[in-house]
C-alpha cells in the first residue's frame, strides 16, 4: 500500500489531536466522578484509535498535543498529562504488537492503567509520597473507564473506517 502524502498525515493528525481535546473539554464540563483524579477518558478513545489505525508516532503526536494543551491549565498538568499519555500509550502498544486477540476492551484497560500509574507516579514526584496508597483505587477505576472506553472504540471503528480520509 503506498504511503500518504505527508500533507495528508498532518492534516489526519491535525483533526484527531482537535478531536481528542474537544472530548478532554467535553469531558471537563461533566459532573465530577466520585474519586478524586479519576475521569472517564474520552480522549483515549482517539489514542486508541491512532495506535490502532495508523501508528504508534502517530499516537505519541495526539498525546503530545494534549499535553501541550494541557499547559493552558499550568505546568503541572502538563507534566501529568504526558507522563499518563506517554504509558498509556507505550503499553497499549506493547498489547497490540505482542498479540493481535487482545480487544479493545482490554487495550483500553491498559491504557487506562497506564494513564493513571503514569499520572500517579508524577504525581508521587510532584506532590506528595503519601499518595502511595491511593493507587489501587485508581486501578480499579481504570478497570471501568478502559472498559468503557475500549467499547466506545468498538462502536465507533465500523464508522471511523467508512471514512475516506481517514483510511
Amino acid at each position: 500500500m503506498p504511503r500518504k502524502p505527508l500533507y495528508r498525515q498532518v492534516a489526519v493528525l491535525g483533526l484527531l489531536s482537535a478531536l481528542a481535546i474537544a472530548l478532554s473539554v467535553l469531558e471537563a464540563q461533566l459532573p465530577a466522578p466520585p474519586l478524586p483524579g479519576a475521569k472517564l477518558g474520552l480522549a483515549n478513545i482517539v489514542t486508541m484509535y491512532a495506535l490502532s489505525s495508523l501508528s504508534l508516532p502517530a499516537a505519541l503526536c495526539v498525546c503530545a498535543v494534549r499535553a501541550a494543551f494541557a499547559l493552558l491549565r499550568g505546568f503541572t498538568a502538563c507534566l501529568m498529562s504526558a507522563a499518563g499519555g506517554l504509558l498509556s500509550i507505550l503499553m497499549m502498544a506493547a498489547a497490540l504488537r505482542l498479540t493481535r486477540r487482545l480487544s479493545y476492551i482490554g487495550v483500553g484497560i491498559l491504557g487506562a492503567v497506564g494513564h493513571n500509574v503514569g499520572q500517579w507516579l508524577m504525581a508521587l514526584v510532584l506532590v506528595d509520597a503519601s499518595l502511595f496508597r491511593y493507587l489501587p483505587v485508581l486501578l480499579a477505576a481504570a478497570v471501568v473507564t478502559g472498559t468503557l472506553t475500549g467499547l466506545a472504540l468498538n462502536l465507533l471503528l465500523p464508522s471511523l473506517r467508512k471514512i475516506p480520509f481517514l483510511s
